[in-house]
Order: C-alpha cells, then sequence, then structure tokens
C-alpha cells in the first residue's frame, strides 16, 4: 500500500480517480494500523479504543473503493445510493464513542477478541452493498472497454474486490 501511495504522489495524484484510490489506500493503512493495535495491545481498554476505530477505517476503504470504481468507469450512483454512503460514513464516524458496533473487547486464547455490539448487521449490509455496487460498475466497464489492456485492469479489479467482499462475509458471518 506504501508503495502505492508513493507511486500516487509521484503522479500528482491529478485525477479524482487516483484521488480515491489514494482514500482507499489510506483507508487500508488505517484499517491495517488499528487491527496491529488491538492485537498488539496488553491493556484492554486500549485495545478497545484501537478497535472502536476500525469500523471507520473500514468505511472509509469502502466509500473510496465505490467512488474510485465509479470514476474508473464514468458511471454515476442514484441519488439514493449517495445519500446511504454519505449516512454510513457519518455513522460510523459518530459510532466510535460508542458500544454500538464494537461494545468490548475480551481476551480470548488467542489474543484479543471483539464483542460485536448491536448495530453490527446495520453497518455491514451497506459495506456489502457498496462493494457489490462497485464490482457491478468494474463490470460493466469491463464489458464496454475499448482495449483488452483495459478490460484485463477492470478484470484484476473485480477479482480483488471479489476477494475481499468473501473475506469480509467468512469474517463477520461465524
Amino acid at each position: 500500500a506504501a508503495v502505492l501511495v508513493l507511486i500516487l504522489v509521484q503522479r500528482g495524484m491529478h485525477r479524482r480517480a487516483d484521488r480515491g484510490l489514494g482514500l482507499f489506500i489510506i483507508g487500508q493503512l488505517l484499517w491495517g494500523l488499528n487491527v496491529f493495535g488491538f492485537r498488539g495491545s496488553d491493556d484492554l481498554l486500549w485495545a478497545l479504543r484501537f478497535e472502536r476505530f476500525t469500523p471507520t477505517a473500514v468505511s472509509l476503504a469502502v466509500v473510496s473503493f465505490f467512488y474510485f470504481s465509479r470514476l474508473i468507469t464514468g458511471l454515476s450512483p442514484a441519488r439514493w445510493m449517495r445519500i446511504l454512503i454519505t449516512a454510513h460514513l457519518l455513522a460510523s464516524i459518530a459510532s466510535i464513542p460508542t458500544p454500538l458496533i464494537v461494545e468490548s473487547v475480551k481476551v480470548a486464547d488467542y489474543g484479543n477478541t471483539v464483542v460485536w455490539g448491536v448495530g453490527l448487521y446495520s453497518w455491514i449490509l451497506p459495506i456489502y452493498l457498496m462493494m457489490g455496487m462497485s464490482v457491478a460498475y468494474l463490470y460493466h466497464g469491463y464489458r464496454i472497454a475499448p482495449s483488452y489492456t483495459e478490460k484485463n485492469r477492470l478484470l484484476l479489479l473485480i477479482i480483488a474486490a471479489s476477494v475481499s467482499v468473501l473475506g469480509g462475509m467468512l469474517d463477520v458471518a461465524p
């Protein structure tokens, strides 16, 4: 991720799609730092602080990937989707100090583990919707791409987004 950020900075990030990808990478980095802080802390209160910020980092990554996929394909989301995205991101930020998404942290055999709050599913469903829409945008762009190079690039993005959604579903479902 750091190499991609350096590449984007070297290119000047002139295009809006580059800025969207840069925000996605920043969200991924914040997510990784939070997981590292959560797993690496012996103090449960400190681990809880890290873990409560994680949904916002995840939301930032998913929302920016959604806008990135929209920008590189030239498609525009419906108004209700824009409202849902904005509300989701604001709700994620507002939930940081509350136990709605992350209720608490406890110690398990393998390290710290999360006790999820009552708002987990209402937070995660829009994420799956945004990632699904991102894949749909990328697939539409793939179908109308003028060159094989563009088709290959979009196909790799579709595979990466699909693996990400599948990994998230396997993590949250249990």
